[in-house]
C-alpha cells in the first residue's frame, strides 16, 4: 500500500526508499559480523 502510494508519488522517491533498505540492510549485517567475530 505504502510502496503503490510513493509509485504513484514519484518513481523516484520509490528508488530512493528502496536504495535506503538496502543499505540499512547491509549495514546492519556488516554490524552482526562485527560483533560476531
Amino acid at each position: 500500500m505504502l510502496v503503490h502510494l510513493i509509485h504513484n508519488n514519484s518513481p523516484d522517491l520509490l528508488l530512493i526508499w528502496v536504495k535506503y533498505t538496502i543499505t540499512f540492510f547491509a549495514c546492519k549485517v556488516i554490524f552482526l559480523i562485527k560483533i560476531n567475530y
